[in-house]
């Protein structure tokens, strides 16, 4: 069976020329399994992005996940995303850096494993939803650490591997975690200075 990191090679490659719009990539990966999917979409977040690419990403990623979360297979991009276009240094580099990364965690997660059920792919969906999120908001250094953890789930979900998907979903448990304690303890310490100075 062709490996996850083959088929991803073989769009990124055959755009890395001319760049591609959105839409043309789902047409190409369309009706593929949402760890694939997942996979390709958060590889783009992990390299230095042009200004505004990173956020029709985080909404595609967003959009694609809440779908899968209510049981919808075949996804569904809006049309102000599909116009937007990927350029060709941005493929090449995805085929330079991006496809080497998945071919290593390939390795790490050690082939096929169980079968993923749905409750695993519906929390895998939460996650993702929530690292898309981040990546939409202005945090433009804090993008590939979310992009990574997506990544994880996607290759987990696309091959089937329990050790991957417990370290993605871990992962992301982790910086939802870290996040949620700095910004409490910077809402803390605002309100302490606040009081401070009454």
């Amino acid at each position: 069976m062709e490996k996850l990191s083959q088929r991803i090679t073989e769009i990124v490659c055959s755009h890395a020329e001319h760049g591609v719009s959105l839409g043309e990539l789902l047409e190409k990966i369309d009706r593929q399994g949402i760890g694939f999917l997942l996979a390709l979409l958060s590889l783009p977040l992990l390299v230095p992005l042009p200004p505004g690419v990173g956020s029709p990403m985080g909404i595609l990623l967003f959009v694609w996940s809440f779908q899968r979360l209510f049981g919808i297979r075949v996804p569904w991009c809006p049309a102000f995303l599909r116009r937007r276009h990927l350029p060709p240094q941005l493929m090449r580099s995805l085929a330079a850096k991006g496809v080497p990364l998945i071919q290593k965690l390939e390795r790490f997660g050690g082939g096929r494993d169980v079968q993923v059920g749905e409750l695993a792919v519906r929390v895998a969906c939460l996650i993702v939803m929530l690292m898309s999120s981040l990546i939409v908001l202005p945090t433009p250094f804090l993008n590939p650490l979310f992009a990574a953890v997506i990544l994880l789930i996607g290759i987990s979900l696309a091959i089937f591997n329990t050790k991957l998907y417990v370290v993605g979903v871990f992962g992301g448990a982790a910086v939802v975690i870290v996040l949620l304690s700095a910004f409490l303890t910077a809402i803390i310490n605002g309100n302490l200075f606040f009081v401070s100075n009454m």
